[in-house]
């Protein structure tokens, strides 16, 4: 399972960019041309916004390091002290500037001074154009990012099916006297698909280089918040010790819940049920007894829980903007009051 986790897009981008680079070097009969393949190497990363924060830290530090370079090898001379000089400095830089993501690269680069008998116009002539190959190649391969809607999609279609399935459970043993095979494995599930979720959305919008499309984020963190209301309903429904009356109604009324659990749901109707639901319960006898008093506690309680599950989902339609439901419902917005 794991050879099929690899990510075999970046995997061919680095076989081909790295050799690449390294032959664009050796052509233009640069110092050290292997090295144009290691910067590609360490350019190419998993999405494009990592490319081009990383690209743009190692531009700056690749100045500060010449110029570092220069000073400690004219004083001190070319040799290991020397370097050692301009270690100390370096990383002093790097981590006050927030730059560690090029310290491994530029300390590399700054061998080739060392070596070459420190800096002059031709070596820094030979060193930046290694680092433009390098750098530009990692970026251009990187440029091609497949979409992965498709994943995301996916994992959205899940993770939905999934809290169908809880909500379908619940509303089976909540009319159960025998609750002993009720356990909440069901939410682990849940929790790993939501993850996954988030993953692809984030990796998505950085692809996108734009944090205004956070249309999956905002979806993911709905589905987690109404899955602590299914936890806390899965709670109230293992702690009844006999089916009130009640019960059956509230059951119904969390299939209904489940029949109708869709993105494109904006909940009206469900909420106004529940209103309906309320009203009966508060005008039905009063509890004859302490164990009907805290076992109808725990079924007001699942209502209050049904209510919180609905209204992130009201919530989540309401902020939604008419670009966000052309662009990811594809539907009229008559759709929303099925």
């Amino acid at each position: 399972m794991k050879f099929l986790k690899i990510n075999y897009v970046k995997w061919i981008k680095l076989c081909v960019a790295v050799p690449l680079a390294m032959l664009i070097a050796q052509v233009l009969k640069l110092d050290y041309a292997s090295s144009a393949g290691v910067i590609t190497l360490l350019t190419v990363l998993d999405t494009r916004q990592e490319t081009f924060v990383v690209a743009w830290k190692r531009v700056g530090a690749f100045g500060i390091m010449s110029i570092l370079c220069k000073l400690a090898f004219g004083v001190v001379g070319c040799n290991i002290p020397a370097y050692a000089v301009f270690l100390c400095l370096f990383l002093l830089v790097c981590y006050v500037g927030k730059l560690e993501v090029a310290i491994s690269m530029n300390a590399v680069m700054a061998t080739h001074y060392l070596t070459s008998g420190g800096v002059t116009p031709a070596t820094l002539q030979n060193e930046v154009l290694l680092f433009v190959i390098g750098t530009g190649l990692g970026v251009l391969v990187n440029l091609i990012m497949p979409e992965n809607i498709k994943k995301i999609r996916e994992k959205q279609r899940l993770t939905d099916e999934a809290m169908k399935r809880i909500l379908y459970r619940m509303a089976d043993y909540l009319c159960r006297e025998d609750k002993s095979d009720y356990t909440g494995t069901c939410f682990g599930q849940v929790e790993e698909l939501l993850t996954e979720l988030e993953r692809e959305a984030s990796v998505r919008m950085r692809n996108k280089m734009s944090h205004a499309d956070r249309y999956f984020l905002k979806y993911m963190h709905m589905r987690t918040e109404q899955c602590e209301s299914l936890k806390d309903i899965y709670a109230s429904i293992k702690e009844l010790s006999y089916v009130p009356g009640q019960a059956y109604a509230i059951s119904e009324f969390i299939r209904e819940i489940g029949d109708s659990f869709h993105e494109m749901n904006n909940v009206e109707w469900l909420l106004e049920k529940l209103d309906m639901l309320d009203t009966s319960y508060k005008e039905a006898e009063l509890p004859r007894s302490r164990e009907e008093f805290e076992n109808r506690a725990e079924l007001w309680h699942i209502l209050r829980c049904l209510e919180v599950l609905l209204r992130k989902k009201q919530a989540f339609v309401k902020e939604l903007t008419q670009e966000e439901k052309k662009k990811y419902w594809e539907c009229e917005e008559t759709v929303l009051q099925d």
